[in-house]
């Protein structure tokens, strides 16, 4: 892919505003979520592992604050923590190397055109990066409803980047949805697609 012959350069990214500190007070590994929307997944997560922390970023204000809405409704579990950033300026100052047990790729902006190409994370030489951040046999998950996206990040994400494809789930009934985003594709009849990928 033509995305995949640019080079990353870490220190051209830009600090993202914050206080992220809290990020070295973790207990390694930990789980993270790209994406996280209005939190859905990440406080699913966050409750079936209560020994386990996730972080999940979100970059767009109004999908953050109602994510921070639920997670204070939820009297604020101590395992889950919301981001407000950019999540590749976030990862790249913040996560150390080998800290991801899993990573999370929920239904990110598929930018569909092929003059897009080089905009979706699967293209990105970010993630030569981000695959230094996560541990040896650990996760990466994407999730997508457009089959020729999925495709596409199988094909990158082992032949590129040197991940293995550890399993594929294809889902079809709202009652396996695990996110806003999941249950919409869903409840309009369309199968939407998890492939789990390991290191």
């Amino acid at each position: 892919m033509k995305g995949c012959m640019r080079v990353f350069n870490s220190d051209q990214v830009p600090l993202p505003t914050g206080d992220f500190s809290f990020t070295k007070n973790l207990n390694k590994p930990f789980a993270l979520e790209i994406g996280a929307g209005t939190g859905d997944f990440a406080i699913r997560w966050a409750q079936n592992h209560p020994d386990q922390a996730i972080i999940a970023v979100e970059k767009t204000k109004e999908k953050y604050r109602k994510f921070v809405k639920k997670y204070e409704d939820l009297g604020k579990p101590q395992n889950l923590f919301p981001v407000h950033a950019n999540a590749i300026n976030f990862i790249v100052h913040f996560i150390d190397k080998e800290s991801l047990s899993h990573c999370f790729i929920n239904y990110p902006n598929p930018y569909p055109k092929k003059m897009q190409a080089n905009k979706r994370f699967h293209n990105m030489p970010f993630m030569k990066v981000l695959k230094t951040k996560i541990i040896k046999g650990g996760i990466l998950e994407m999730a997508s409803n457009l089959s020729r996206t999925i495709e596409e990040a199988k094909f990158q994400l082992s032949e590129i980047w040197g991940f293995n494809v550890l399993r594929e789930l294809k889902l079809q009934e709202t009652s396996y949805a695990q996110s806003a985003f999941e249950l919409k594709y869903l409840s309009r009849g369309e199968t939407c697609t998890r492939v789990t990928f390991i290191k």
